[in-house]
Parts: structure tokens; C-alpha cells; sequence
């Protein structure tokens, strides 16, 4: 990339004393070989302040003279400016790779890190009841169901002979405990689940 080549033959010579000299990269992230990336991967120790939209853990920012900023996984950067319910509808626009680039300052390999796009298909009719060998459910809960907490998610896979794994359902909303408790009752229920986990 142009800028990658530009701050290795061109500013990195151009610091008035390069035994104390400082230089100070503010972007927002786009792509794993973006300056950031390119950087990074060089042998010098750069200090990262990496912002991200919604905390992805709890962390304590350092804002200098002794202060420091907390965050809870799943806060909002600036809720006032931008919101959760905003910043989740962008990740619907903009698609999780985007998003975790522009927004969590966390590019992605293309077609997924962890889970390649071509190890997924689509699928127009669900697998045939006779061709279902069994029914999990994956849940991954949060206890309270207000506005601005986790949402508790649940998806229910059907594994066949022929195909694999289908995913037949995604249940995702906040709720408090009583109704998160009875959901997971129903979903168990609804699809026969042999397990849940």
C-alpha cells in the first residue's frame, strides 16, 4: 500500500532527532495491512490506544495525570453521539467484517478469521425431518434485560447424514432471568433439543 511505503522510505527519515523523536499515528482501521497493521508487524514497540465502538471486555483507559477511564464489555464508546441500537443496526448495514474494522479497530482476515465464508452454505428448505439425526441449541445468556445490557442469544443446529450441520434457528433479545429461563424451556421444547449447552 502507498502509505505503508511512504512511512518507511519517507517519515520515518524525517524526525529532527531520531534518538528522542515520537511519531503519533491517529486512524481509524480498514483493512489487517493498513498503516496500523503495517506498523505493528515491524520490529519496533509501538504503544497502542485502540478504541473500540462497544467494549469487547472491561478495561481501564489511561487519560493521563492519574486519570483513567473505565469500560464494561458491551458499553458504548460515546453513547450520547452514538448509541448501541445505532451501533448494532451499522453492523446489520455494514456487515460484521466492516464493522469490526471501521468500528472495533479490529480488521479481520477476509472471509472470516476463526470460521471461513466457504466452509458456510445457504440453504433454501430446511433438511427433511427423516434426514435430522439430532437437534442442539447453543446458548449464550445475559441475566438482565434492559436497553443498553448483552443479549442473550440462542441458536438451534440440526445435524444430517448427507450435509452436515444446518442452522435452523437464531432466537436473539433482552430479557431478565424469569423470561430468559422460560425461553429456553420453549426453544427446548419447540425443536426437541437433545442438547443444550
Amino acid at each position: 500500500m502507498a502509505a505503508n511505503q511512504w512511512f518507511a522510505n519517507t517519515l520515518l527519515s524525517r524526525l529532527d532527532d531520531k534518538r528522542t523523536g515520537a511519531i503519533v499515528i491517529v486512524m481509524q482501521r480498514v483493512h489487517l495491512d493498513d498503516l496500523t497493521g503495517f506498523v505493528l508487524d515491524g520490529e519496533d514497540e509501538w504503544k497502542v490506544l485502540r478504541l473500540p465502538a462497544v467494549a469487547e471486555y472491561q478495561e481501564v483507559i489511561p487519560l493521563g495525570f492519574g486519570r483513567s477511564h473505565q469500560r464494561q464489555p458491551g458499553e458504548a464508546l460515546w453513547p450520547e453521539r452514538e448509541p448501541l441500537d445505532v451501533l448494532d443496526n451499522l453492523r446489520l448495514q455494514l456487515g460484521s467484517d466492516i464493522f469490526s474494522a471501521q468500528y472495533q479497530q479490529s480488521p479481520v482476515p477476509p472471509g472470516g478469521a476463526m470460521i471461513k465464508r466457504e466452509w458456510v452454505m445457504r440453504y433454501a428448505e430446511p433438511p427433511p425431518p427423516g434426514s435430522v439425526w439430532c437437534t442442539l441449541q447453543s446458548w449464550d445468556t445475559a441475566m438482565k434485560g434492559g436497553p443498553d445490557n448483552d443479549w442473550s442469544v440462542c441458536t438451534t443446529w440440526q445435524l444430517t447424514e448427507d450435509i452436515g450441520w444446518y442452522l435452523v434457528d437464531v432466537w436473539r433479545q433482552r430479557v431478565n432471568y424469569p423470561t430468559l429461563k422460560a425461553k429456553v424451556q420453549e426453544l427446548a421444547k419447540r425443536w426437541q433439543a437433545r442438547a443444550i449447552r
